[in-house]
């Protein structure tokens, strides 16, 4: 399937299973003179460069011109982009972190509209200046005590900066019969005092999302009718209306 699917099969991916239809996905605000930067943060195994290219593709599906820009020295994100054809859907570049804000103007330049920054999974002297740079900072966050007592610690840190940041639960357990797991449950209750920034979805770890990457494509363009597009879906339009709040 081609990455740039039609408007009717971006409405029609959705729909939710368990939580009811979720609006068309909305594009992103206009803006002027720059790209809107998006800043994955997170432990390795959160989901950060999984959702860093989740977002991309749905980017890419709405006709935007986006580029990730890898940071983390696993270059996963690199990795997956060399096993895509050179079709200009989706651009990557690995870089320094230190780099990131020449890139990002360059970026500008050269009329991409989106920026996702996959982050190393440690700070660096770069993080201060990435996350001023930054429109929203996502948090990713596993629900397991390792990942909270990461995740909390990228809280405080972003607290402490002013930020915009939200914090979203990645390789979450499956929800069954529309309840949570009991462990998902628990993390929602240790994330409670970031509950005005804590996503009210989360992001199921799936088989389908785990082909789709190795396979060097995203799930708008191998199962975008499936559950899993569904929650990047509602993820995506939560952002954009979180975008459209700070700005």
């Amino acid at each position: 399937m081609s990455a740039c699917v039609t408007q009717t099969t971006v409405s029609s991916i959705c729909q939710s299973p368990t939580k009811g239809p979720v609006a068309s996905m909305r594009r992103l605000p206009d803006k002027q003179n720059s790209p809107y930067v998006l800043s994955l943060l997170g432990k390795g195994g959160s989901s950060k460069s999984t959702t860093a290219i989740q977002l991309a593709g749905i980017a890419s599906t709405l006709r935007h011109r986006v580029l990730i820009l890898d940071t983390d020295p696993q270059q996963s994100v690199s990795r997956w982009r060399s096993l895509r054809p050179n079709d200009g859907a989706v651009s990557s570049h690995f870089c320094r972190p230190q780099d990131v804000a020449a890139r990002v103007a360059q970026a500008g330049k050269l009329g991409f509209e989106l920026v996702v920054i996959d982050n190393a999974p440690v700070r660096t002297e770069a993080s201060d200046s990435i996350a001023r740079l930054s429109d929203l900072s996502l948090i990713m966050v596993r629900p397991s005590m390792l990942d909270l007592v990461v995740g909390l610690d990228w809280i405080s840190w972003l607290n402490a900066t002013l930020c915009p940041f939200v914090v979203v639960v990645g390789a979450a357990p499956a929800i069954r019969q529309g309840m949570e797991a009991p462990f998902m449950r628990q993390t929602r209750v240790a994330l409670a005092a970031e509950a005005k920034r804590l996503w009210k979805g989360q992001i199921t770890f799936r088989h389908a999302i785990v082909e789709s990457v190795g396979m060097g494509a995203t799930l708008m363009e191998t199962d975008p009718a499936g559950p899993g597009a569904s929650e990047f879906c509602r993820l995506w339009n939560d952002l954009i209306a979180e975008l459209e709040r700070v700005k």
